[in-house]
């Protein structure tokens, strides 16, 4: 049988509002009833970010409390909740994980004001925070610095033999470019390692065929692209998941369920 591939919806990301896209989901309502149409198309993990009442990016415990709450009531998709919005302290990003989100993301950099050489350290404290309150980090990663910097993490904590990480492309280059730079980032990674990648701008589609035929994970939504393959604007973040969802299936890599995600990524739920 042919393994599954792993299809992540990032429907909002911080910054992406109704000016982008009519349909850029805001409220916590609005983002639920997303991830449900994104989990029915074929996702199995929903990143999600949150925001407040103005759509500004937030870190605030209730509005991801309702985020997630609504979102596991109607269905079984793995909730990863952001800790990456630029601009939050280590303890403004950590606050969701106290909701015991079954995965949560963790950007390879700083992600608050405080900058330096230490970043590593607070990368590892974050991660550490996580993995006790039975969180799976997800590290993000987008250049060969972050990957050195998320093996160095992976020889201090040991529960992370087979670390989540999700790879991105984020400035336009040429189809060669982003064909190199993502057989170079995946190609650096841990032994073991699961990994997705995302973003691309008009190279999204190369980067998750390229991700299905290297035998990775593929994300897609609003957050990173709101184009399809054609170059046209996408009626929903569902569209985008139904369409990496038949390239998939079109490659032999139909999309994993939420079961077999979880079984693929040794999740335990909570």
């Amino acid at each position: 049988m042919s393994r599954p591939n792993i299809i992540c919806v990032a429907p909002l990301g911080a910054w992406c509002n109704r000016k982008d896209h009519a349909a850029v989901p805001l409220t916590p309502k609005q983002i639920a009833d997303t991830v449900v149409e994104c989990a029915q198309a074929g996702a199995s993990i929903a990143h999600l970010h949150a925001r407040d009442a103005d759509g500004n990016p937030t870190q605030d415990l209730e509005t991801y409390r309702d985020i997630h709450d609504r979102i596991k009531a109607r269905c079984d998709i793995i909730v990863q909740l952001s800790t990456g919005t630029r601009g939050m302290t280590v303890e403004q990003a950590l606050e969701p994980v106290s909701l015991a989100p079954e995965m949560a993301s963790l950007a390879l950099r700083d992600v608050g004001p405080q900058q330096g050489s230490d970043v590593g350290r607070r990368v590892e404290k974050m991660a550490k925070a996580m993995i006790a309150g039975g969180v799976c980090p997800e590290f993000d990663a987008s250049d060969q610095e972050m990957i050195d910097r998320l093996i160095e993490v992976c020889k201090s904590i040991k529960d992370l033999r087979h670390p989540c990480v999700g790879l991105f492309l984020k400035h336009e280059v040429s189809p060669h470019a982003a064909a190199q730079h993502i057989l170079g980032l995946s190609s650096s990674l841990p032994d073991g390692a699961h990994w997705w990648a995302a973003k691309g701008t008009t190279n999204h589609a190369l980067v998750q065929t390229l991700a299905l035929g290297l035998g990775g994970h593929c994300r897609v939504g609003f957050e990173d692209c709101l184009l399809g393959v054609d170059g046209q604007s996408v009626r929903s973040n569902a569209d985008l998941v139904e369409r990496v969802a038949t390239l998939g299936a079109t490659v032999g890599r139909p999309a994993a369920t939420p079961a077999q995600a979880r079984e693929m990524l040794g999740l335990k739920r909570i």
